[in-house]
């Protein structure tokens, strides 16, 4: 089972940043929020950090989406 990660760090345009560990360059990810679901893909991992391109769009996604990296 994936791990469900609870705290987006970081929304910049469509992009968020998320502390998570095994996970992949190129992932995809589902995004859930308040707006429904979005799905995402990693577009750069550093420092422990995954950044995610939100295909959908960031508007309506705060900092308490949940973020399930799909494998």
């Amino acid at each position: 089972m994936k791990t469900t990660y609870t705290h987006v760090e970081q929304i910049v345009g469509n992009v968020i940043a998320v502390r998570a560990t095994d996970v992949a360059y190129r992932e995809l990810a589902e995004v859930r929020s308040a707006q429904g679901l979005s799905l995402a893909q990693v577009i750069r991992l550093e420092s422990g950090r995954a950044h995610l391109q939100v295909f959908a769009g960031t508007r309506g996604v705060g900092t308490d989406a949940e973020v399930r990296f799909l494998g």
